[in-house]
């Protein structure tokens, strides 16, 4: 297997447990337990003259655990591959792994279950439906799925409570605040206990103060409940609360540095138009 830049630090991401305990699976095949691994990855809308390469060879590891963000100006492709990986749009070539499923072969009846099962996805509009409260919209996926019964009712309301919002669990979503809908929806998210959560521009309709609560409650969520990540944003600042920023454009990658740091964030985007767009985007969320 080829030792890309992002195959390299999935290694060395997994010479350490989350409890400081070592793993003893360092000379494993990475493809066998990364939580996402992208080979080759290609997206073409159209066709002749007309078509646009939206992703153009991507590779990607993502190591369990991790908090990832993807940053890049507009239309470098960073919602297309996010798509990619929740399996709301297919590929044009190349290979998706997520917790060791392959995409290829799979028909529409087993994406929806793997998206259902595995995957949870937290939107930069919130998505609740506005005649359900609280309460029921985090419920929602749970009566999609065919689920029903009190210890599910009491997951829902104990994910409710987990975002600081046991008190409006009857409140519609029109009753809430921006910050407080996108809560709801990162508790809706956490409903079936996905192994992996999808968040794009989970902070980009918030003012900096719900931002940074947001913020605040994925890296929890990440941390306490050793969740996958992968998070889209054009905020530096947002970016800089994760584990490691991969930069894209024009549907390739372009970088990546490690999280913790709004200033290296700003200076990988030291030329012309993408650093422009980053600084009209600071301030939006709080960095940690």
């Amino acid at each position: 297997m080829r030792q890309t830049t992002d195959t390299v630090w999935y290694r060395m991401r997994m010479t350490r447990d989350r409890q400081g305990l070592a793993l003893n699976s360092m000379d494993a095949n990475a493809s066998t337990a990364a939580a996402i691994e992208l080979r080759g990855l290609v997206k073409v809308y159209g066709q002749g003259s007309t078509a646009v390469r939206a992703l153009q060879g991507v590779d990607l590891t993502v190591a369990p655990g991790e908090f990832l963000a993807i940053m890049g100006p507009s239309g470098s492709g960073k919602s297309t591959l996010l798509h990619l990986i929740g399996a709301l749009e297919q590929a044009s070539s190349g290979e998706i792994s997520v917790a060791g499923m392959r995409f290829a072969g799979l028909g529409e009846k087993e994406l929806t279950r793997l998206r259902r099962d595995h995957l949870g996805f937290v939107f930069q509009f919130f998505n609740l439906l506005p005649s359900l409260t609280a309460l029921e919209n985090v419920y929602l996926p749970a009566l999609i799925a065919g689920r029903r019964g009190e210890e599910l009712q009491r997951r829902a309301m104990e994910l409710l409570g987990r975002v600081g919002l046991a008190e409006r669990a009857q409140h519609l979503p029109s009753e809430l605040s921006g910050g407080e809908q996108q809560r709801v929806s990162i508790a809706r998210s956490l409903m079936l206990q996905p192994k992996l959560l999808l968040a794009d521009e989970p902070t980009g309709n918030l003012d900096s103060h719900a931002g940074g609560e947001v913020l605040d409650l994925l890296r929890a969520v990440n941390r306490e409940e050793d969740k996958t990540i992968v998070m889209v944003t054009h905020d530096p600042a947002a970016a800089a609360r994760t584990d490691r920023i991969i930069f894209m454009r024009d549907g390739r990658f372009a970088g990546q540095t490690p999280g913790g740091s709004t200033k290296a964030v700003l200076e990988f985007f030291a030329d012309g138009h993408i650093a422009a767009q980053a600084q009209a985007h600071t301030g939006t969320s709080r960095a940690a």
